[in-house]
């Protein structure tokens, strides 16, 4: 299964990483996603996965729930005000084969008031190999 374009602001199908998610709590979420074993921009070095994988799978879950969990239109523009990850090495070993992960994000609860603006949280703290 692959999650539509639309959700994840890409154009072409081959680059979403993401493949399904679900609601795990209020707030609460899950995701899986797929590494491709070859891409022409992510490279496999040293025999890592390229950790802007990582990057690019998170960044994804960012329209995904907006549109999906909390039904931000599609149009509106979404924002990142900090970004950042630890990665270990032993989890990005890549051995020719399609790498899985499951991400787990949540949203604290909102502290109004707020101005027109919709501001939102969102903690994605594991990623984990599924089997």
């Amino acid at each position: 299964m692959t999650i539509e374009t639309a959700f994840t602001h890409k154009t072409n199908p081959d680059e979403v990483l993401l493949r399904d998610w679900r609601r795990t709590a209020p707030d609460a979420y899950t995701a899986t996603a797929a590494w491709p074993t070859a891409h022409p921009f992510y490279a496999d070095r040293l025999g890592l996965h390229d950790p802007l994988l990582l990057s690019e799978t998170v960044r994804q879950t960012l329209p995904l729930l907006s549109h999906g969990a909390y039904g931000v239109p599609f149009g509106h523009h979404l924002l990142w005000k900090d970004f950042g990850w630890e990665l270990d090495p032993a989890a990005a070993r890549a051995d020719g084969t399609p790498a899985a992960l499951q991400l787990c994000s949540w949203r604290p609860p909102a502290r109004p008031p707020w101005p027109r603006r919709t501001r939102s949280r969102c903690s994605s703290p594991a990623c984990t190999p599924t089997s």
